[in-house]
């Protein structure tokens, strides 16, 4: 609701990989996978073998918090539970002939309000059932432990592919 996201003076960001409109803020997290195809070549670079394969990265991550309910439903990621499926993250992608990157933003937590500036998307998955985002959507705070306890879980799923190295911010932003 544009009208309502200026009155509230949310920032509007336009991702270059596109995806779907989401509220971002303190309590969202960011993860992005960027790879050239030749270190990953079980990956074929075409969306669904990526969704597949960082699924994977995420499943580990979230097992290893002790969630044994994750779930893709139309390329959204969900905890499964008998209520119904709850989304927790979207993901965008980019490729670039024999380059790709998978974005990820995750929801540890949210303010309904701001998530109520959101209008029903005309487009659907059918596991959104019609249902609000207040009834659609979950926070990883509801199912993991911490968020520190989630990101640790996270690199070393990650980690387990990947020889990672940590950097700071400043390092990383010189």
């Amino acid at each position: 609701n544009t009208e309502e996201v200026l009155k509230a003076g949310v920032p509007v960001i336009k991702r270059f990989s596109g995806g779907g409109t989401i509220i971002s803020d303190a309590d969202t997290l960011f993860a992005t996978f960027i790879c050239a195809a030749a270190d990953e070549p079980q990956v074929p670079p075409y969306p669904d073998p990526i969704l597949d394969w960082t699924s994977s990265v995420y499943d580990a991550a979230l097992r290893g918090c002790g969630a044994t309910n994750f779930a893709v439903r139309a390329n959204d990621y969900c905890f499964a539970t008998e209520e119904g499926d709850f989304k927790f993250g979207g993901n965008a992608q980019s490729i670039s002939g024999k380059r790709w990157l998978h974005h990820t933003s995750l929801l540890w937590d949210y303010e309904p309000a701001r998530m109520g500036l959101l209008r029903m998307p005309k487009r659907q998955p059918t596991y959104r059932a019609q249902r609000s985002h207040g009834s659609f959507v979950r926070g990883l705070s509801q199912t993991l432990p911490s968020r520190d306890a989630f990101c640790a879980s996270l690199a070393a799923a990650a980690g387990a592919t990947w020889e990672l190295t940590p950097v700071e911010l400043e390092e990383a932003q010189a």
